[in-house]
């Protein structure tokens, strides 16, 4: 069954299964470049069902909409915050107009959800007379991408924290296994493959510990300020309780921002966490690199340690195999580097009183933060707790010439090591005891 709706462009006929409208078709049918559907961010779809509740739980309050418009927006509100209907918010979540096709799927889909509740009474709820009453795609969208990017970078800080300590575990397991340092990729002197981790797992906590700091500030909401801050369109109580009623529905430590015309215009609190995010990338990188190299070989390679094996690694030569899992933390990292140039743009193009292009910036951070955190649980479970170090390779290194020259000049000096290299062989030199 077909229904036919209209707006001040025209008429569109709607499949009538369909829970969206005429304004979610307009920006499928006008703004779609990137196959990256709403629906793509449970997450983000959960948070702003929260905050259109809270809207409409001030709007009630004040007799704004009647107590079942309220009921039957709350029973929406509800069903979205549970994850159903996902596949009723199709719209392309890069999108011109400041993110205004994905505030109009929400108040779409929550109208449709709650005229159903209300079938039988005589009055309908309207999308943007009720669901959308006191608010602006501007606050809303900004205060859900806020929201939303603190939960899910605290589930990431989480993962972190396990991959330290698979890090942990695995130093302390060969603590006592020396092998060969490098300089400029040339023998240097012996380390604990303890020690080695251990600058792994500082790297990993400053990395997490800087995430954490950068998302703190997005606790502090422009909920109440509509379009560019001032908070026009909202009642004076809608505007000094809305941050109160989101907080009790959402268990944050929201507060209202002090300067809401600067939410409106300036993103860079969200550039600082993508750039920590880029920061953990570029920590994943050295890291996967290390021990890509570390397990190269196993004949004509470094072979001082061996990564689990997870898949064949060649449909050529039988039983190779492949730092496949490093490789993929790689490619990863590598992905949320080029992410972040794209976030940084977003910034750079702001202008006047409102900045267009946020919600850009805030679901490419949504993507950086879910490829990292899955890359993260990856690289914890099907390679770093499953390391095994080559104890025989690593003791042959760490007795190998640099180092045991380098304690020898540490004992006689260097100038006396380089008169006995200029007359002797290093064995002939092992051979005299020295050290």
């Amino acid at each position: 069954m077909i229904r036919i709706e209209s707006d001040s462009f025209g008429q569109i006929e709607i499949d009538e299964k369909l829970l969206y409208g005429i304004q979610t078709v307009r920006t499928l049918q006008n703004m779609s470049f990137s196959n990256k559907p709403l629906s793509n961010y449970p997450e983000y779809l959960k948070t702003i069902a929260s905050v259109k509740l809270a809207a409409a739980k001030a709007n009630n309050y004040e007799k704004l909409i009647s107590d079942d418009k309220f009921n039957a927006i709350e029973y929406a509100c509800k069903k979205i915050q549970a994850g159903d209907f996902l596949e009723h918010f199709p719209v392309d979540v890069f999108h011109g107009g400041g993110g205004i096709g994905i505030n109009m799927n929400v108040n779409e889909v929550l109208t449709s959800l709650a005229n159903q509740k209300l079938q039988h009474s005589t009055f309908k709820v309207h999308p943007i007379e009720d669901v959308n009453l006191s608010q602006s795609t501007a606050d809303v969208c900004s205060t859900t991408s806020r929201i939303t990017i603190f939960i899910l970078a605290k589930q990431l800080i989480s993962q972190v924290h396990l991959l330290i300590e698979a890090f942990s575990a695995k130093s302390n397991e060969y603590s006592d296994v020396e092998t060969m340092s490098r300089t400029c990729l040339q023998d240097a002197l012996p380390i604990r493959f303890y020690d080695f981790f251990s600058a792994y797992i500082e790297l990993l906590k400053r990395r997490a510990v800087s995430i954490e700091a950068s998302i703190q500030p997005l606790l502090l909401i422009n909920l109440g300020g509509t379009v560019v801050g001032t908070g026009n369109g909202a009642s004076d109580y809608y505007k000094k309780n809305i941050v109160g009623i989101l907080k009790d529905e959402i268990k944050l430590p929201l507060e209202k921002n002090p300067n809401l015309i600067d939410c409106a215009q300036n993103i860079d609190l969200f550039i600082d966490v993508s750039n920590q995010l880029a920061q953990l990338s570029n920590a994943y990188l050295k890291i996967a690199k290390d021990l890509r190299i570390l397990s190269s070989g196993p004949y004509g390679g470094f072979n001082e340690i061996k990564l689990p094996a997870v898949q064949n690694g060649s449909s050529f030569f039988p039983g190779k195999i492949n730092p496949v899992i490093p490789e993929t933390v790689i490619q990863c990292s590598l992905q949320v580097l080029g992410i972040h140039r794209s976030v940084c743009g977003a910034l750079e193009h702001a202008e006047l009183n409102l900045n267009v292009f946020e919600s850009f910036a805030v679901f490419n951070i949504l993507d950086q933060i879910n490829l990292i955190t899955n890359v993260t649980e990856l690289f914890r479970n099907k390679c770093i707790a499953g390391i095994e170090i080559n104890e025989q390779r690593c003791s042959e290194l760490a007795s190998s010439p640099i180092p045991y020259l380098s304690r020898l000049k540490q004992k006689i000096g260097y100038t006396k090591v380089n008169e006995l290299l200029k007359k002797h062989s290093f064995e002939e030199i092992k051979l005299m005891n020295l050290i």
